[in-house]
């Protein structure tokens, strides 16, 4: 569910960006409904971003609407969209840079390796610079960036592990070590 998790994390900010509303828009409706990104057992953003800006004209449900189930169920396409989207962009793998600047503007869903324990099991709000882990498997929205005190750059990143992996479900990946 990762993708879905990500994909909608994404969307989210950048509509809350464009309209000054923050809305919870469905993860399930992606994992239900883009039959492209299999439902929680994988998935590519390219299916979830190509069904979420394309399908009822890019129009997706509220996470009330259509609540976060955990598995993947029929879907329900009789739900009315709570925001649109009509487009998206892919970023070269690789290029931190032209991330940095896309971050700069709005959230970016991105792939990375999370298999690693010390990230899985991550607590806390420092700046996280250990091993990920060799497989690049799991989708998070990268929001935002900084720097510490000390001169280390981050990533903010929001994952979709809950409320008590990381800092109430977000992390700082240090940024510019190829992470």
């Amino acid at each position: 569910c990762s993708c879905a998790f990500a994909t909608i994390a994404t969307l989210e900010g950048l509509w809350q960006i464009r309209t000054g509303e923050l809305k919870s828009l469905s993860v399930q409706y992606l994992v239900d409904c883009d039959l492209g990104s299999n439902g929680c057992k994988g998935g590519t953003f390219d299916s979830a971003f190509k069904f979420a800006t394309t399908t009822h004209n890019g129009a997706i449900p509220s996470e009330y609407d259509y609540p976060f189930k955990r598995i993947q169920q029929t879907c329900n396409n009789d739900i009315i969209g709570a925001a649109g989207f009509d487009g998206y962009r892919f970023l070269y793998p690789g290029d931190e840079q032209q991330l940095l600047l896309a971050v700069a503007q709005q959230p970016v869903a991105v792939s990375i390796a999370s298999g690693h324990y010390e990230f899985y099991h991550f607590r806390g709000d420092g700046i996280y610079s250990g091993p990920c882990g060799s497989n690049v498997s799991h989708g998070v929205a990268i929001v935002g960036y900084g720097e510490s005190a000390d001169g280390q750059k981050y990533w903010i990143i929001k994952n979709s592990w809950g409320v008590k992996w990381g800092d109430l479900g977000y992390m700082k990946l240090a940024r510019g070590t190829g992470h």
